[in-house]
């Protein structure tokens, strides 16, 4: 193993890191000021009434635990790498431009709520929105039938398009009325 993969927390055990990945890792000053404030994936967990999501991120945000280091995670990297992929198709087929991305909104009123946009448009329907790029698989869950998926994820992420759409709000001083939630849904626009 090089010196530079064990400077980045490999050792001979464990399974080696491509220096890839590295690039989907937040900064240090970053998961911090995570640590300190309440975003949008925060505000989905708090409403997904699962009691052990909700008490793991009472424990990270307590620093009783670390958060999960995401930068392996396959969907996450998925996201990630298809944001832009996302934006731009959007752009696209609506004609419309998208702004605020990848914006960080801390609340001035309320110094604990916090968000990242992916984006935001000015001319949705004559209003503002707040706009939020999601990949998924798309797969039903056990139990669960193919149509069920969408209303499952718009339910989900819903949280995240609230907190995010009151924190643009305060920034703008404008109301946002609608919320968009583009998803990717495997491979399909």
């Amino acid at each position: 193993m090089d010196d530079e993969n064990q400077q980045k927390g490999g050792d001979a055990s464990e399974r080696r890191v491509p220096d890839f990945f590295y690039k989907f890792k937040l900064p240090q000053d970053a998961l911090d000021k995570r640590q300190t404030t309440f975003g949008g994936s925060d505000a989905n967990i708090l409403a997904s009434a699962d009691e052990e999501r909700i008490t793991r991120l009472w424990e990270e945000k307590c620093g009783l635990i670390d958060p999960d280091d995401l930068s392996t995670v396959w969907p996450v990297l998925m996201g990630w790498t298809t944001e832009d992929l996302n934006l731009a198709w959007f752009e696209y087929k609506y004609q419309k431009n998208l702004k605020n991305q990848q914006l960080v909104i801390q609340s001035k009123r309320l110094p604990f709520m916090r968000c990242t946009l992916d984006a935001s448009l000015d001319d949705w329907e004559g209003a503002q929105a707040v706009f939020d790029a999601k990949w998924t698989a798309g797969r039903p869950k056990k139990g669960e039938a193919w149509q069920d998926v969408i209303p499952r994820l718009v339910k989900g992420y819903s949280p995240q398009l609230h907190w995010n759409g009151r924190l643009l709000e305060e920034h703008t001083g404008k109301k946002v009325k609608f919320g968009i939630l583009n998803i990717i849904r495997a491979g399909d626009e």
